[in-house]
């Protein structure tokens, strides 16, 4: 297990990247490259067990929510939107 401390610098790690991948300009790198990488990630993501993807959006929201920069909060907002996440997404409270 990770601690919370790992497991949110994973994520926000993670949607930092997709979000440069969204936002940068064509050239400084190729729109397709970035696409490519973008298609991995949710395809990666898209592979865990159900329950896996449920904790990952949570985390995703929680951290979210917690974020003071309004850059992350969006960045992680979007990682849990546009990798598919969200779509299946249930309150486990």
């Amino acid at each position: 297990m990770l601690s919370d401390a790992a497991e949110g610098a994973l994520v926000e790690s993670l949607a930092s990247v997709m979000r440069f991948l969204e936002d940068v300009d064509d050239e400084v790198l190729d729109p397709r490259i970035a696409i490519k990488w973008m298609e991995w990630v949710s395809y990666l993501l898209s592979q865990l067990p159900k329950p896996d993807r449920y904790a990952v959006a949570a985390l995703c929201r929680s951290r979210a929510e917690q974020a003071s920069d309004p850059w992350m909060r969006q960045a992680l907002e979007d990682l849990c939107t546009g990798c598919g996440l969200g779509e299946d997404y249930e309150e486990t409270d």
